[in-house]
């Protein structure tokens, strides 16, 4: 697609529970959205670029760098093609803009209430999601969002309100307090009705060691991930797990961003957790009662691939992708890494013991 656009790179994507929409977030802060089930006058499929939206304007023939912290539709039925868009200026650092826009508009504004959802001079939103079954009798949207001092809240926010019902939730983090700085929350993903993870980055800054011709920062770049379980409306436990994987150093100007993606089996659900400045992804359960990483044999593990010098790729995307298996009414889900050099790297997951039909789905219809 040859435009004005077509020397931004792309930040994020998310396509609608229905399938039916695809989002594309641009460096430049523009919004691509594409209908991928367009159908043309000979009843064929096709791809066809329908809409697109700028989050921001240009300023004096310069285009700020923008990165989307967040970019995804809101799952349930009654809101199916709206979209939540959290975007951070890269270029001339300032608090994020939040928005929840509806993709089936033709012009879409921001549905969020008019008093936005915190008000504060220091605090702003980070990242944010919204529950995995989105379900209200009165069309109340539940929004979690993260912020830049560590907290952690739930929104309600409905169509006919002009402020948010803000709940924020405690975790471990939040008492700690010390010279190193406070944490901020970067990565969400409310990924079952009780269960959500959490990454946070902190820098703590090194004064004496600053080189201006290192292309790393020298800083200290700190990351955890935690993992957390509603047990009643107003009570969560939670699991804190480190860095869970290890990372290279955080080039000037970069930051820590964990990537996560749900992987579903015959017992539970499990949890890929990877990060922005790594090659490597683990394998998170659920086991006697309080998550864990798996230890997985050497040379099974899912990682990033080399480049022809034989230097490590950077993981910039994790999803996981159903294919039904030929000839069985089975599908099964195949874990797939997006790598800094373009490319795309699928797995098959295997139980040891019961093999991959410990991860396969029976679906009927499906041949």
């Amino acid at each position: 697609d040859a435009d004005e656009n077509s020397a931004s790179l792309v930040s994020r994507m998310a396509i609608s529970d229905d399938q039916r929409l695809l989002l594309i977030g641009l460096s430049d802060g523009t919004i691509k959205c594409i209908n991928v089930l367009y159908q043309t006058s000979d009843n064929q499929t096709s791809i066809q670029f329908t809409k697109r939206w700028r989050t921001s304007k240009i300023r004096d023939g310069y285009t700020p760098i923008f990165q989307f912290s967040a970019l995804e539709f809101v799952h349930g039925n009654d809101r199916q093609h709206q979209f939540i868009v959290v975007t951070e200026e890269l270029s001339n650092p300032s608090p994020s803009s939040v928005m929840l826009m509806d993709a089936a508009s033709d012009s879409p504004t921001n549905l969020l209430p008019p008093a936005g959802i915190i008000d504060s001079d220091d605090m702003y939103i980070t990242c944010a999601t919204t529950a995995t079954n989105q379900q209200s009798d009165d069309g109340t949207l539940t929004l979690l969002f993260g912020t830049n001092v560590g907290k952690l809240g739930l929104a309600s926010i409905s169509s006919t309100s002009e402020t948010a019902e803000v709940q924020f939730i405690h975790h471990p983090l939040l008492d700690e307090v010390d010279d190193d700085g406070v944490w901020k929350i970067t990565h969400l993903n409310w990924f079952d009705s009780q269960s959500i993870a959490m990454g946070l980055t902190r820098v703590i800054i090194d004064p004496d060691c600053q080189d201006e011709d290192d292309e790393d920062d020298p800083n200290e770049h700190q990351a955890n991930f935690l993992i957390g379980t509603q047990l009643d409306p107003s009570s969560w436990e939670w699991t804190e797990l480190g860095d869970v994987v290890p990372f290279f150093s955080v080039p000037k100007g970069g930051r820590h961003v964990f990537h996560t993606s749900t992987l579903s089996c015959n017992t539970s659900t499990l949890l890929l957790v990877g990060s922005n400045v790594g090659s490597d992804v683990a394998i998170l359960a659920k086991q006697n009662g309080a998550w864990d990483i798996i230890d997985v044999e050497e040379g099974n593990q899912m990682s990033c691939p080399t480049d022809e010098d034989d230097e490590f790729l950077f993981l910039m995307g994790l999803g996981v992708v159903m294919l039904p298996i030929p000839g069985m009414k089975r599908w099964h889900p195949f874990p797939t890494l997006a790598s800094t050099d373009g490319s795309l790297t699928g797995f098959v997951p295997c139980h040891e013991i019961l093999g991959e039909q410990f991860f396969s789905r029976v679906l009927d219809g499906v041949a």
